[in-house]
């Protein structure tokens, strides 16, 4: 395992409308045994975490992002959807930068 105080964060965003138990938090969790040693990672389903700030503070602590949903009706599921319209008020800003 890499040192922690050096490494950079990756967050997890579970999109997948089964949540955490889904087949999408599953695949996310086959990615992040993959990444473990080399980031820090932290997660943000989107299915339990509803609060705007607290998703954006996940974003704001976060190196990179590996985001993750379920194909419905050849689009992303509602929760990403809705995730994508709130972050729009923050594009171009140090949140993604």
């Amino acid at each position: 395992m890499g040192d922690r105080s050096q490494m950079h964060r990756v967050l997890i965003v579970n999109g997948g409308l089964g949540g955490a138990e889904g087949n999408t938090g599953r695949i996310l969790r086959i990615a992040e045994k993959h990444l473990s040693g080399q980031f820090e990672i932290e997660w943000c389903h989107l299915k339990t975490v509803r609060n705007v700030e607290e998703r954006f503070d996940l974003c704001r602590r976060a190196s990179g992002f590996i985001i993750g949903t379920g194909t419905y009706w050849s689009s992303c599921s509602s929760l990403l959807q809705e995730f994508l319209e709130q972050a729009t008020e923050t594009e171009g800003s140090e949140m993604w930068l």
